[in-house]
C-alpha cells in the first residue's frame, strides 16, 4: 500500500529528530526547520486552494456569459456564488466545500438542492 506524502513527511520528520539526538544536534535546530518546512507547505496548499476558488469564479463569469439562466448548472452556479458571497461562516463552509469538492448537493439561489455537487463542478473547472 503506498503511503501518503504526509504520511512519508511525519517519517522522515521523525528520523530527523532521532538522528539529531544520536549525533548531539541540537532539537531546536530541527525544530527551526520543521517548522519551516511545514509553513512553506501550508502556504503553498493555501495557494493551490486560492487557485480553486479563483478558478470556479472565472467559469461562474464564463457561465452567466452564456445565457442560459434555467440550466441546472448555471442554477448550481448561482448558488454556490449566492453562498460564498455571503459574507458570513456559512460562506467561508461553503467555500470550503468548492475548494475540497465537496459531494453535497448544492442549493439553488431559492434554497432548492440541485442534482450537482461541488464535486461535479470542481471537474468542469479543476486543471
Amino acid at each position: 500500500m503506498a503511503r501518503s506524502p504526509l504520511l512519508r513527511r511525519f517519517q522522515a520528520l521523525f528520523e530527523d529528530f532521532d538522528e539529531a539526538e544520536r549525533s548531539g544536534r541540537p532539537l531546536e535546530a530541527v525544530r527551526e526547520q520543521v517548522t519551516a518546512e511545514v509553513k512553506a507547505s501550508a502556504k503553498l496548499d493555501f495557494k493551490k486552494q486560492l487557485l480553486t476558488l479563483s478558478q470556479f469564479l472565472r467559469a461562474a463569469a464564463a457561465m452567466r456569459r452564456s445565457g442560459d439562466e434555467a440550466s441546472s448548472e448555471n442554477r448550481a452556479f448561482e448558488g454556490i456564488l449566492f453562498q460564498v458571497y455571503g459574507g458570513s461562516h456559512e460562506a467561508v463552509e461553503s467555500m470550503t466545500k468548492l475548494i475540497e469538492g465537496a459531494s453535497d448537493k448544492v442549493p439553488s439561489v431559492e434554497g432548492e438542492p440541485l442534482d450537482v455537487t461541488c464535486k461535479s463542478k470542481k471537474l468542469i473547472f479543476s486543471p
